[in-house]
């Protein structure tokens, strides 16, 4: 399993679309497909907010393979900038305070970390 996270306007959405097997937390919600289930398959991609460690852990012993997490790490500032939707500030104050970075604790074989420079590239 692949997890692609990030605050919201961080650029999760964007770069996922690059991967052909990328499902987005809306998939969840709207589709009726069961991410615990998605996990435990091959190649899957998954991308969304998925803010605490408590969650990530959870995804990474369902899918008991190797994991890799994509931390698009972008500051909540950055975000506010981005904002096209008409969201609020502190939303994105709210999700920058409830935020856990990933960590190795968490289970992952890899975790790599794209900065918000990088992110304006796509």
């Amino acid at each position: 399993m692949e997890l692609i996270i990030g605050l919201p306007n961080a650029g999760k959405t964007t770069y996922s679309a690059r991967f052909e097997n990328a499902y987005h937390a809306d998939d969840f919600r709207d589709n009726g497909i069961d991410l615990w289930e998605l996990v435990k398959q091959e190649g899957v991609i998954i991308e969304g907010l998925f803010d605490t460690a408590r969650v990530r852990k959870k995804l990474v012993e369902a899918a008991s393979r190797p994991c890799v997490c994509y931390w698009l790490d972008v500051p909540v500032e950055e975000c506010i900038r981005r904002e096209k939707r008409g969201r609020k500030r502190w939303f994105f104050e709210m999700h920058g305070r409830d935020f856990q970075p990933p960590t190795y604790d968490e289970g992952w074989d890899k975790i790599i970390r794209i900065t918000a420079e990088e992110t304006s590239a796509f």
